[in-house]
């Protein structure tokens, strides 16, 4: 009876140690991470500056000031509204640079791209 006890032993210990726990299979994050919102996204990444060339013909939506500060602002601080099929280019007074807000459609490509 003790060598059943045993052998029964030896072999529920490895399955139950060994086995496959989900819990055990995802990474341990003190910080839950949430996921980034599409309003938010398009915050941070609708707008950008680029060099103005010459060369390239650009339609320009309009001209606007450049705000205060270091880095690229975004679409909301001048009251752009954000079109579903059209980026839209605005020249920067007293710049060589060009503020470009992408599209809705764009936006929404590159936010889908992220979430994987």
């Amino acid at each position: 009876m003790m060598k059943f006890i045993v052998i029964i032993c030896a072999i529920a210990f490895p399955l139950c140690a060994f086995s496959q726990n989900p819990i055990a299979k995802q990474p341990v994050n003190s910080e839950k991470e949430k996921p980034e919102s599409f309003e938010k996204y398009c915050i941070n990444n609708a707008a950008s500056l680029i060099q103005n060339i010459a060369d390239k013909s650009v339609k320009f939506a309009g001209t606007i000031e450049k705000l205060k500060g270091s880095g690229v602002p975004n679409y909301k601080d001048y009251g752009i509204v954000l079109k579903e099929n059209e980026s839209q280019y605005y020249k920067i007074v007293g710049s060589e640079q060009i503020l470009v807000v992408k599209s809705l459609f764009v936006l929404r490509l590159n936010y889908k791209n992220t979430k994987k």
